[in-house]
């Protein structure tokens, strides 16, 4: 009988057990399902708010967008951006606010307030915060009966400082106003992620606008100028006849000038800005696989090419400025030992679809002995992409295109790009060789670009203390010799040390 007695407590305890396991496995299904739900809410407002500001150009409209999605997204009753979030100002305003149709507007859009002591207390938390300023029933409760609740009607609020990129702070939030609401950490989470995302937003647009501000006063300038200078020419033609020679010269050239500026400023336009923006985003979704499995490793190739193709294709886009901080003797190089002959490999696969379209091989040479550089790697093979296009673009179909690599005996190293293209004479170096200049210029020209493709090569290796040599021959073709000293060879370099 005492045996039986444990027995059945021994199955008593296991059967607690078992039922103490059933509770925790059902406990931990719950909690499952209930990360599976947010993480699809997640994903989905990121996706929402990403398709709002990817393809914006127009900053109001893309603040109305973003706002009336928020409001849907976090169920709230005001949704709202203040500008300027700054400590030493006497008034604020809120550019931008969505409200539930119970609720009206509160916060005067668009018209300026005096700094009370609550806004001003609410900038001091937000910008000494490196995130999210919590005002609900567990983190600085609003009263119902304080003077916020009873002039703006506000139970619950998130805030948070964003930083565009021009000017100064921005400050988001979200109002709810019926009840006092307790934020999870949930909520929080995502409303960082999607103020990150509005921030990246706004400096776009605000540095478009800005750039197209500088445009204007540029062109103002440049009107006021060309004025000028049309005006003493007129003046000196009428003091000096023999000048008419020298005078239509300047008149060419200044013609010259504004056609290659007119040129670059329509490859340089937000028009190319826009769809690239898109096209640079959805492939890093479907690269990311967010919305499910691709299902082929090709795909997962190809996707992986265009979505850096078309980073590459944005960089290139900024060529114009690496131009004018070259000019300025402003351009900062992010210099480590690399390995010339993946960067090499790198070029010419990214370069690969122009030379199969034009049918023009490439072929490559490497000595063996050619050791790791000391440079920019992404300045080189900006270096390298130009070359090669340059040659693939000017061979007839069926040639090709070679790159050699040695080290020379003073032990420098050389690349050497050739092609058996059309050539040039000495005037048309000179010319392909100065900004903005093309040889194959006009409008029946058959070549595109923009004529910053060899100065900007040539500027960027003599960053790195190089030299840019380009032997040509009308209808024999072009041999380009780049050269890096010594010193940036990494074997020089270690004995050298």
């Amino acid at each position: 009988m005492q045996d039986k007695a444990q027995e059945n407590v021994g199955n008593e305890a296991l059967v607690e057990q078992l039922r103490a396991r059933v509770s925790e496995i059902e406990k931990t299904n719950r909690h499952l399902m209930e990360l599976q739900v947010h993480n699809k809410h997640t994903l989905h407002a990121m996706d929402t708010i990403n398709r709002i500001i990817a393809p914006a150009t127009d900053l109001d409209e893309m603040l109305d967008q973003v706002l009336s999605e928020f409001l849907n997204i976090f169920s709230c009753d005001r949704a709202w951006l203040l500008f300027p979030c700054d400590l030493d100002a006497e008034t604020w305003h809120v550019p931008k606010e969505r409200t539930r149709p119970q609720w009206p507007g509160a916060l005067a859009e668009g018209v300026e307030v005096p700094m009370d002591d609550f806004t001003k207390s609410v900038f001091t938390q937000a910008l000494a915060s490196p995130g999210i300023v919590r005002f609900d029933s567990r983190n600085n409760p609003i009263a119902e009966h304080s003077e916020v609740h009873v002039k703006f009607h506000v139970r619950s609020q998130l805030v948070m400082a964003i930083y565009p990129k021009i000017g100064k702070p921005w400050l988001m939030g979200i109002h709810h106003c019926e009840n006092l609401q307790t934020y999870t950490d949930d909520d929080c989470d995502l409303f960082f992620a999607l103020c990150g995302r509005v921030s990246d937003g706004l400096s776009s647009l605000l540095h478009s606008r800005e750039a197209v501000k500088i445009e204007k006063n540029l062109n103002a300038e440049l009107e006021q100028r060309v004025n000028e200078r049309t005006q003493e020419l007129t003046e000196e033609i009428a003091r000096r006849k023999q000048a008419n020679k020298a005078m239509f010269a300047a008149i060419k050239n200044a013609e010259i000038a504004n056609r290659a500026k007119s040129e670059l400023m329509a490859n340089m336009s937000h028009e190319l800005r826009t769809p690239l923006n898109a096209i640079i985003g959805f492939s890093d979704s479907i690269s990311g696989e967010i919305f499910g499995p691709i299902g082929n490793d090709k795909y997962h190739e190809y996707i992986n090419d265009i979505h850096n193709s078309g980073q590459h294709l944005l960089e290139l886009i900024n060529d114009i400025l690496d131009v004018s901080a070259i000019e300025a003797d402003a351009l900062e190089l992010h210099e480590e030992t690399i390995n010339l002959s993946t960067v090499i490999e790198a070029s010419v696969h990214l370069i690969r679809p122009l030379a199969e379209k034009g049918q023009v091989s490439v072929s490559v040479a490497v000595e063996p002995e050619a050791p790791l550089i000391y440079a920019d790697e992404r300045r080189v093979k900006q270096v390298m992409i130009n070359l090669l296009s340059n040659a693939i673009k000017f061979s007839p179909k069926g040639e090709q295109v070679s790159v050699n690599v040695r080290l020379t005996e003073e032990g420098s190293l050389t690349i050497a790009v050739a092609d058996t293209g059309v050539g040039m004479d000495e005037e048309e170096v000179d010319k392909a060789l100065s900004v903005f200049g093309q040889v194959d210029s006009g409008l029946n020209r058959k070549h595109e670009g923009s004529g910053l493709g060899l100065p900007l090569t040539k500027g960027l290796v003599e960053r790195h203390g190089g030299t840019l040599e380009v032997k040509s021959k009308k209808d024999h073709g072009t041999l380009i010799m780049v050269t890096f000293p010594k010193e940036r060879v990494a074997r020089n370099m270690s004995s050298e040390s």
